[in-house]
Protein backbone atom coordinates (compact mmCIF):
# COMPACT_ATOMS: atom_id res chain seq x y z
CA UNK A 1 0.00 0.00 0.00
CA UNK A 2 2.81 2.18 0.68
CA UNK A 3 4.63 1.80 -2.85
CA UNK A 4 0.91 2.87 -4.35
CA UNK A 5 0.54 5.97 -2.05
CA UNK A 6 4.07 7.10 -3.08
CA UNK A 7 3.24 8.88 -5.89
CA UNK A 8 0.29 10.13 -4.89
CA UNK A 9 2.24 11.50 -1.50
CA UNK A 10 4.80 13.06 -3.05
CA UNK A 11 2.97 14.83 -5.74
CA UNK A 12 0.96 16.11 -3.19
CA UNK A 13 4.23 17.00 -1.07
CA UNK A 14 5.66 19.01 -4.27
CA UNK A 15 2.24 20.69 -5.52
CA UNK A 16 1.98 22.43 -2.27
CA UNK A 17 5.86 23.55 -1.74
CA UNK A 18 5.72 25.24 -4.87
CA UNK A 19 2.38 27.24 -4.57
CA UNK A 20 3.26 27.59 -0.88
CA UNK A 21 6.16 30.16 -2.68
CA UNK A 22 3.38 31.95 -4.07
CA UNK A 23 2.68 35.11 -1.41
CA UNK A 24 -0.06 37.67 -1.25
CA UNK A 25 -0.31 41.36 -0.06
CA UNK A 26 -3.71 41.21 1.96
CA UNK A 27 -3.30 42.86 5.49
CA UNK A 28 -3.79 46.47 6.14
CA UNK A 29 -2.21 49.30 4.84
CA UNK A 30 0.43 50.78 6.94
CA UNK A 31 0.88 53.74 5.20
CA UNK A 32 -1.23 56.69 6.55
CA UNK A 33 -2.91 58.91 3.84
CA UNK A 34 -1.96 56.80 0.92
CA UNK A 35 -3.94 58.70 -1.96
CA UNK A 36 -3.00 62.08 -0.47
CA UNK A 37 -6.88 62.90 -0.11
CA UNK A 38 -6.89 63.34 3.72
CA UNK A 39 -5.71 67.14 3.22
CA UNK A 40 -5.71 67.92 -0.41
CA UNK A 41 -8.62 70.36 0.29
CA UNK A 42 -6.29 72.56 2.24
CA UNK A 43 -4.38 73.57 -0.52
CA UNK A 44 -5.76 76.47 -2.30
CA UNK A 45 -2.51 78.79 -3.24
CA UNK A 46 -0.84 77.63 -6.14
CA UNK A 47 0.81 75.08 -6.71
CA UNK A 48 0.03 73.21 -3.80
CA UNK A 49 3.92 73.45 -2.33
CA UNK A 50 3.97 72.34 1.48
CA UNK A 51 4.93 75.82 3.28
CA UNK A 52 3.67 78.89 1.32
CA UNK A 53 2.34 81.09 3.53
CA UNK A 54 -1.83 79.74 3.14
CA UNK A 55 -0.93 76.47 2.57
CA UNK A 56 -1.40 73.82 5.52
CA UNK A 57 2.20 72.45 5.52
CA UNK A 58 3.13 68.53 4.50
CA UNK A 59 0.32 66.54 3.42
CA UNK A 60 -0.93 64.37 6.31
CA UNK A 61 0.75 61.69 7.72
CA UNK A 62 3.97 63.03 5.59
CA UNK A 63 7.04 64.43 6.36
CA UNK A 64 9.22 66.50 3.75
CA UNK A 65 12.87 67.72 3.55
CA UNK A 66 12.08 70.27 1.19
CA UNK A 67 9.41 73.44 -0.10
CA UNK A 68 9.09 71.78 -3.86
CA UNK A 69 6.98 69.09 -3.04
CA UNK A 70 3.11 68.66 -1.38
CA UNK A 71 -0.33 67.66 -2.72
CA UNK A 72 -1.80 68.52 -6.08
CA UNK A 73 -4.90 66.99 -8.19
CA UNK A 74 -8.52 68.03 -9.01
CA UNK A 75 -9.01 67.53 -5.31
CA UNK A 76 -7.25 70.81 -4.37
CA UNK A 77 -7.99 74.16 -5.04
CA UNK A 78 -5.25 74.96 -6.91
CA UNK A 79 -5.49 73.21 -10.25
CA UNK A 80 -3.23 70.13 -11.94
CA UNK A 81 -0.13 71.50 -12.95
CA UNK A 82 1.94 68.89 -11.99
CA UNK A 83 -0.20 66.76 -13.69
CA UNK A 84 0.59 64.31 -16.15
CA UNK A 85 -1.67 64.90 -19.91
CA UNK A 86 -3.76 61.98 -18.46
CA UNK A 87 -4.65 61.71 -14.78
CA UNK A 88 -6.34 58.78 -14.83
CA UNK A 89 -7.91 55.66 -12.28
CA UNK A 90 -9.91 57.79 -10.11
CA UNK A 91 -7.01 59.95 -9.15
CA UNK A 92 -7.73 63.17 -7.69
CA UNK A 93 -4.87 63.95 -5.03
CA UNK A 94 -1.11 63.11 -4.97
CA UNK A 95 2.07 63.94 -4.28
CA UNK A 96 5.05 65.77 -5.77
CA UNK A 97 8.20 66.45 -5.87
CA UNK A 98 10.12 69.00 -7.50
CA UNK A 99 13.55 69.72 -8.20
CA UNK A 100 16.65 67.13 -7.76
CA UNK A 101 16.68 65.99 -4.35
CA UNK A 102 13.26 67.12 -2.81
CA UNK A 103 11.79 64.03 -0.64
CA UNK A 104 8.41 63.29 1.02
CA UNK A 105 8.91 60.46 3.29
CA UNK A 106 7.14 58.47 6.29
CA UNK A 107 7.38 56.31 9.27
CA UNK A 108 5.40 53.01 9.43
CA UNK A 109 5.26 50.17 12.09
CA UNK A 110 6.70 46.88 11.14
CA UNK A 111 6.93 43.33 12.65
CA UNK A 112 10.53 42.38 12.67
CA UNK A 113 11.55 39.73 10.19
CA UNK A 114 8.40 40.83 8.17
CA UNK A 115 7.95 40.27 4.52
CA UNK A 116 5.84 43.28 2.59
CA UNK A 117 4.75 44.47 -0.62
CA UNK A 118 4.96 48.43 -1.47
CA UNK A 119 2.89 49.42 -4.14
CA UNK A 120 2.10 52.76 -5.57
CA UNK A 121 1.32 54.45 -8.83
CA UNK A 122 3.71 57.04 -9.98
CA UNK A 123 3.98 59.54 -13.05
CA UNK A 124 6.10 62.35 -14.61
CA UNK A 125 4.42 66.02 -15.40
CA UNK A 126 3.53 66.73 -18.70
CA UNK A 127 5.12 69.79 -19.25
CA UNK A 128 8.69 68.39 -18.47
CA UNK A 129 10.62 68.51 -21.26
CA UNK A 130 12.08 64.97 -20.08
CA UNK A 131 10.87 62.07 -18.09
CA UNK A 132 11.76 62.41 -14.31
CA UNK A 133 13.16 59.19 -12.58
CA UNK A 134 11.43 58.56 -8.63
CA UNK A 135 14.12 57.09 -6.68
CA UNK A 136 11.63 54.87 -3.93
CA UNK A 137 13.37 53.45 -0.50
CA UNK A 138 12.89 51.94 2.35
CA UNK A 139 15.51 52.44 5.86
CA UNK A 140 15.20 50.62 8.88
CA UNK A 141 13.75 52.73 12.29
CA UNK A 142 14.35 56.18 10.67
CA UNK A 143 16.07 58.52 7.72
CA UNK A 144 19.45 57.55 7.70
CA UNK A 145 19.12 54.02 8.38
CA UNK A 146 20.16 50.80 6.80
CA UNK A 147 18.73 50.73 3.76
CA UNK A 148 16.21 47.64 3.29
CA UNK A 149 15.46 48.48 -0.59
CA UNK A 150 16.02 50.50 -3.51
CA UNK A 151 13.57 50.73 -6.44
CA UNK A 152 13.71 53.48 -9.16
CA UNK A 153 11.46 53.98 -11.72
CA UNK A 154 11.27 56.41 -14.87
CA UNK A 155 7.00 57.24 -14.44
CA UNK A 156 5.57 57.94 -17.86
CA UNK A 157 4.09 61.43 -18.54
CA UNK A 158 0.92 60.55 -19.80
CA UNK A 159 -0.55 59.07 -17.45
CA UNK A 160 0.02 57.11 -13.77
CA UNK A 161 1.26 53.75 -13.97
CA UNK A 162 1.52 50.69 -11.14
CA UNK A 163 4.83 50.06 -9.64
CA UNK A 164 5.88 47.43 -6.66
CA UNK A 165 8.21 45.85 -4.87
CA UNK A 166 9.29 43.63 -1.86
CA UNK A 167 11.33 43.68 1.35
CA UNK A 168 11.87 42.29 4.55
CA UNK A 169 11.92 44.11 8.05
CA UNK A 170 14.89 44.09 10.00
CA UNK A 171 15.45 43.83 13.56
CA UNK A 172 13.58 47.03 14.01
CA UNK A 173 9.91 47.42 14.55
CA UNK A 174 9.84 50.65 12.17
CA UNK A 175 10.48 51.83 8.75
CA UNK A 176 10.64 54.88 6.19
CA UNK A 177 9.51 55.08 2.98
CA UNK A 178 10.90 57.49 0.91
CA UNK A 179 9.81 59.65 -2.54
CA UNK A 180 12.86 60.85 -3.62
CA UNK A 181 12.98 63.16 -7.00
CA UNK A 182 15.75 61.42 -8.91
CA UNK A 183 16.94 63.80 -11.46
CA UNK A 184 19.68 65.49 -12.62
CA UNK A 185 21.16 67.76 -9.89
CA UNK A 186 19.84 71.33 -10.84
CA UNK A 187 16.80 69.92 -12.67
CA UNK A 188 13.26 71.25 -12.07
CA UNK A 189 11.26 68.62 -13.08
CA UNK A 190 8.88 66.94 -10.98
CA UNK A 191 7.79 63.35 -10.33
CA UNK A 192 4.03 62.73 -8.77
CA UNK A 193 2.97 59.22 -6.92
CA UNK A 194 -0.15 58.40 -5.19
CA UNK A 195 -2.11 55.04 -3.90
CA UNK A 196 1.04 54.42 -1.65
CA UNK A 197 0.25 51.31 0.81
CA UNK A 198 2.45 48.74 2.28
CA UNK A 199 0.90 45.93 3.11
CA UNK A 200 2.54 42.12 4.82
CA UNK A 201 3.09 39.26 2.73
CA UNK A 202 1.00 36.06 3.28
CA UNK A 203 0.78 32.47 1.99
CA UNK A 204 -2.67 32.58 -0.56
CA UNK A 205 -5.02 30.64 1.35
CA UNK A 206 -5.11 27.70 -1.79
CA UNK A 207 -1.23 27.44 -0.41
CA UNK A 208 -2.62 26.91 2.95
CA UNK A 209 -4.87 23.90 1.94
CA UNK A 210 -2.34 22.16 -0.32
CA UNK A 211 0.08 22.59 2.47
CA UNK A 212 -2.44 20.54 4.25
CA UNK A 213 -3.64 18.55 1.97
CA UNK A 214 0.47 17.37 2.04
CA UNK A 215 0.15 16.67 5.82
CA UNK A 216 -2.82 14.80 5.64
CA UNK A 217 -1.46 12.45 3.50
CA UNK A 218 1.63 12.23 5.21
CA UNK A 219 -0.86 11.31 7.78
CA UNK A 220 -2.29 8.75 6.24
CA UNK A 221 0.99 7.15 5.25
CA UNK A 222 2.12 6.78 9.09
CA UNK A 223 -1.23 5.12 9.71
CA UNK A 224 -0.89 2.55 7.07
CA UNK A 225 2.72 1.90 7.65
CA UNK A 226 1.45 1.42 11.68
Amino acid sequence: MLSKLRPILLSAIAVAAGIAATATSASANLIVNGNFTANAGSYVTFPGYDTVTGNPGTPTGWGANNVTCGVNGSATGVGIPFAPQTVNQGITAFGFVQNSGTALFQLFNVTPGQTYMVTYEDASRAADTSLTPLHVYVESKMLGGTVLANYTSTPDNTQFQSESFTYTADTNNADVIVFQNNAPTGSSNTADFTNVAVNAVVPEPASMGLLGAGGLALLLVRRKKA
